[in-house]
């Protein structure tokens, strides 16, 4: 039978480095939080929650995908850790997920393909990361159901890295070219713009 796989999209944050909403703006037509739950929605995964909180009204209005399960961490200020442990909870209600994926909002080349390499995985690795083409690995991350509580203890603060680092010589990888361009600055986003041209 197969896994049952839901996909977390991590979008409360107040984007301060950038001093407006992230998920707002502009790429590939589109804004940016409705890109990414869109490649969610368009993936494999049996079911997809987004984490709002700065702001949830508004970009709750940007969801309009109808299998969509909204959940509102109203303590996103505590950190990214915060909104980590509010959609595990959220997912462990129905207690039938062998696998989920967090997911960040801000990465424009994020591809319904990229989920479903995490999901056609049949390897037997606890946690598979994203590999990027600078040498870094990160988000989109699975994680199976077996680690689930482990994210349910970090701190509020922490992201998944604090989980992920304690099992570095295991971990799966999938190939995320472009997944180390993230839009955290005017400047990041100025140089997608430019890229993207």
């Amino acid at each position: 039978m197969a896994e049952k796989s839901a996909i977390i999209v991590l979008a409360a944050g107040n984007s301060s480095r950038l001093g407006s909403p992230k998920q707002l703006l502009e790429v590939h037509g589109q804004k940016l939080l409705t890109h990414v739950v869109r490649q969610a929605c368009d993936s494999k995964a049996n079911d997809v929650y987004v984490v709002l909180g700065s702001g949830a009204e508004i970009l709750s209005s940007l969801i309009s995908e109808d299998n969509i399960k909204i959940v509102v961490n109203q303590d996103w200020e505590k950190g990214m850790g915060s909104s980590i442990k509010t959609g595990i909870r959220e997912i462990q209600k129905q207690d039938s997920y062998d696998t989920v994926i967090i997911s960040v909002c801000d990465q424009p080349f994020l591809t319904s393909e990229i989920f479903n390499q995490f999901i056609d995985q049949t390897g037997n690795q606890e946690i598979i990361v994203s590999a990027y083409s600078d040498g870094n690995f990160g988000p989109p991350t699975l994680f199976r159901k077996s680690r689930f509580s482990q994210l349910l203890s970090i701190h509020d603060t922490a992201g998944a890295k604090s989980v992920i680092k304690k099992y570095e010589g295991t971990l799966g990888l999938i190939p995320f070219e472009k997944g180390d361009i993230d839009l955290d600055t005017k400047e990041d986003y100025n140089a997608f713009l430019s890229s993207s041209k």
